[in-house]
Parts: structure tokens; sequence; C-alpha cells
């Protein structure tokens, strides 16, 4: 690649799509995080407000169940309950609970797999009541959360990329100008203008431009004495040849 320009701005915009890359990583791995931290603090408190349903009821009815948070925001009911009695008898499930089990486990988190699907689901046993309370939701769900959110803000980000690379371009034309600037000022000038070029308050151009000057001034200083050596030679020659006239 012969543009300097063209070069610069393919290593800005790699640089930029690397960090922005690992940023979004970054981002969903956090968000992941984070978010499972949020639903799995859902879980415990589900599955407590069952349990103290369930002991202000006097028993594990249906009427406990359905007073159970569900969450309907564009996906499918997240939280699925059941009920089962210690001696392995479903007492009541949700709606949307799957006919299986949602885990061995008597106490506290754990993962599961209920009909091919991963489950996360939190229990509590109630020895007095004589059942164990569970409350899980499809890891897949919890996934599409994840994407959704991350899709939300890596969306934007995609749509302004050309507007980015647009100032990118234009940053490094302007940057550049200097030299543009260099080359017009060596352009401009007659073949024999030696002078030496205006300093730059620019780090990067004060090498070229001091490279340049020193080079004017050995050619200046070989044309001078040039120019001696040129009249010396005249001037010995004049005299010989005034004898043979004479």
């Amino acid at each position: 690649m012969t543009s300097l320009r063209a070069r610069l701005f393919l290593i800005l915009v790699a640089t930029t799509g690397v960090i922005w890359l690992a940023a979004t990583i970054w981002i969903y791995l956090g968000t992941k995080r984070e978010l499972e931290h949020v639903l799995d603090t859902r879980l415990q408190e589900a599955a407590r407000m069952v349990a103290s349903l369930v002991r202000d009821d006097g028993g594990a009815g249906g009427a406990a169940i359905a007073a159970a948070p569900q969450v309907a925001n564009g996906y499918q009911r997240q939280l699925s309950c059941q009920i089962w009695s210690l001696d392995g008898h479903l007492v009541a499930a949700s709606s949307s609970a799957p006919a299986e089990r949602l885990t061995e486990a008597a106490e506290g988190f754990s993962s599961s797999l209920v009909a091919g699907e991963p489950w996360r689901v939190y229990a509590i046993e109630d020895a007095a009541r004589g059942v164990r309370v569970l409350v899980g939701d499809r890891l897949g769900l919890r996934d599409r959360l994840v994407q959704d959110l991350v899709r939300g803000l890596v969306a934007p980000a995609l749509l302004i990329l050309p507007l980015l690379a647009g100032l990118i371009w234009l940053c490094v034309g302007r940057g550049l100008a200097p030299l543009k600037g260099i080359a017009a000022d060596l352009k401009g000038r007659a073949a024999d203008d030696l002078a030496p070029l205006p300093p730059r308050d620019i780090d990067e151009l004060r090498p070229l431009t001091e490279a340049l000057n020193g080079l004017f001034g050995r050619l200046d200083a070989a044309r001078r004495h040039e120019r001696a050596v040129t009249a010396f030679a005249a001037h010995e020659l004049r005299t010989p040849l005034a004898g043979i006239r004479t």
C-alpha cells in the first residue's frame, strides 16, 4: 500500500475494531454475571414467597402457587414453581412448570436438566409442613435476556461505525496536512532556490526539515565551490591566452 493516509486509516480502524470487540466481550460477560446474580436473587425471593404463602394457607394448595410471581416481559413466563411433599409426591405446580421434578437437591441453588433443557433452580425445604418448594427458570431464557441487552448496546455502535470511520479518515488527512505543506513549498521553489525551509513545530517533521535544510546547505556550498573553481580556472587561463594573442 503506497498511501500513508490509507495505511494509517486501516491501522486506526483495525485498532478501534479490536478495542470495540474486546469491550463488547467484556460487557457481555459482565452483564451475564450481573444478570445471573439478579435472577438468582429473584429465584430466592420467589421461593420464599411461595413458602410463606404455603405456611399462611395452612397447606400446599393451588392458591399458593397461583399467587407466585410470574414474569411476562416479551418472553415466555420465566419462573416455574413446584411444591413436592417430602415423600416424593407433587402437591401443586404452576402452569408453566414441567411435569418432571425441577431438581433433586434438597435446598439451595442447583442446576439441572429437565426434558433436555438446562434449568437454574432454588429449593426451600419446610420440614414442619412436610413440603419442598422448588422455583426455577430456564437458562436459555437467561441467555436470551443477555443477548437482547448486548444487542441493544452493540446495534447503535454498529450504526455509528461508518461515521467513526469517516471521522478517522478526515483526522488522518488533517494530521498529514503539514507534509502536504512541505511538498507544496518545495514544488513552488525555483531550481536555484536553496534557502532553508521554515522550522516546524511538529516533532515528527523536525528531523525531515532539518535533513532537507542540511541537504540544501551542502548543495549551496558545493555550488559556491564550483563557482570558485570555475572563476579560478578562468583567471589562470586568461594569462596564457593573452600571451598567445599577443
